[in-house]
């Protein structure tokens, strides 16, 4: 695994990712946001269905992912927000 992915095994939902790359993502932001965006990435392909269907990548698939990582960037700020204001 070079980087990351959601799979179904054994009739199980996975995301399955490489360890040493999420770390190196982690080091050059100094934070672990990168690497809860890119598993919300991951999430939003199981919640799409995604995983669900066994054809090529089609570009325009990708906007259902990108959109639930901006509903969880969003939702993030709102929390954020929130706590800073206490």
């Amino acid at each position: 695994m070079s980087n990351a992915a959601a799979v179904i095994r054994d009739r199980q939902r996975y995301i399955l990712y490489n360890q040493t790359w999420m770390a190196a993502i982690d080091r050059e932001g100094n934070t672990d946001w990168e690497a809860v965006s890119i598993l919300a990435h991951e999430i939003g392909h199981h919640l799409s269905g995604h995983t669900l269907v066994m054809k090529a990548a089609v570009p325009q698939r990708s906007y259902g992912r990108i959109y639930f990582q901006a509903m969880f960037w969003r939702r993030w700020e709102q929390v954020w927000k929130s706590r800073r204001g206490r």
